[in-house]
């Protein structure tokens, strides 16, 4: 009887009619529509095994279709378009709300089509459940196939990643995590790693460029004592002056616009944002952060995506990086 009513029930969501059962029960059921319309299809099972007979079937309805129709829940769209989603797993939620509508003459709301891209990640991937359960699969597979890795495990949500420089000055990916929350643990947590892997020491020749996240400066100044550490959002006339002279006169001119930021400015530490007080034995003289942001926009598709396909979505950006 399941099949009967599911298809009962599809039926009534391809055509835009609220049906309902009535007599419903593991050898009969019938269905119907809205109070006074004549629709109704009454069907049972034949004696004692499982095939099912439509007994009578009323094919006309003397009402009209309904625009919020209950039979289309996220499963039964999920369904529906399943081969629009192995086609395109990252199906949009806009396009999604186009397509039911033009297809089905119906509206569902931003919240339904979002059920319908996870329920169809899990119906194409697996559950958040079982891709953890593969997690240690895929990392003894990354330590087979990319010797000198490193692949640490833990339950954490959020991601990281440490991006350098190339000697003609473009982006080079070094590493990356997913962690729970951004705070200093999590960092300290990346960042000894980082250290150990990459062999930085105490920093001394090494520049770090960052933004403000939470708890990265303290740890970055913890564990690389003679690292520069630069930031990429002050002032670009002092900031770009490459003697301690010219950063005096654009000083000057700042404080006479406000003493306010000029006391400010001259709290934070200049080796970090000043071309003028950069350490000699460093031979990087960047003050952008502009690479982390670049790489930052072609990540923004796999934060959407379950932990094992974000995983090997964000490596397979890195090999191509890389490349």
């Amino acid at each position: 009887m399941e099949e009967f009513r599911i298809a009962v029930r599809t039926y009534g969501a391809l055509n835009g009619y609220n049906l309902k059962f009535k007599c419903n029960d593991r050898k009969r059921a019938q269905g119907v529509c809205k109070v006074g319309c004549n629709w109704r299809i009454w069907a049972s099972k034949l004696g004692s095994n499982e095939i099912v007979q439509v007994k009578s079937y009323t094919p006309e309805h003397t009402c009209t279709r309904s625009q919020n129709n209950r039979h289309c829940n996220y499963i039964f769209l999920t369904n529906k378009y399943l081969e629009q989603f192995k086609a395109d797993p990252d199906w949009k939620t806009k396009s999604i709300l186009a397509i039911v509508k033009d297809d089905l003459k119906i509206e569902i709301s931003r919240n339904v089509a979002n059920k319908m891209r996870k329920y169809a990640k899990e119906l194409l991937f697996g559950t958040m459940e079982e891709q953890f359960g593969l997690l240690r699969r895929y990392a003894a597979e990354v330590l087979r196939s990319n010797t000198g890795s490193t692949v640490m495990i833990s339950l954490h949500e959020q991601v990281f990643k440490a991006l350098g420089q190339d000697t003609t000055d473009c982006i080079y990916p070094m590493a990356y995590a997913v962690v729970r929350k951004e705070n200093t643990d999590a960092w300290r947590w990346f960042l000894k790693y980082l250290q150990e892997d990459i062999k930085i020491g105490n920093g001394r020749g090494w520049t770090l460029m960052t933004d403000h996240q939470k708890g990265l400066h303290n740890v970055c100044e913890e564990l690389f004592l003679e690292a520069e550490h630069r930031f990429c959002d002050f002032l670009w006339r002092a900031t770009k002056s490459t003697t301690v002279a010219e950063f005096r006169q654009w000083m000057q001119k700042i404080s006479e616009v406000s003493e306010e930021a000029h006391g400010w400015l001259l709290k934070r530490h200049l080796q970090e944002w000043s071309r003028s007080h950069f350490l000699e034995h460093s031979k990087c003289d960047i003050l952008l952060n502009n690479i982390c942001e670049v790489f930052n926009k072609t990540l923004l598709e796999d934060r959407e995506k379950m932990i094992l396909n974000m995983l090997k979505s964000v490596q397979m950006t890195f090999m191509k990086r890389i490349q």
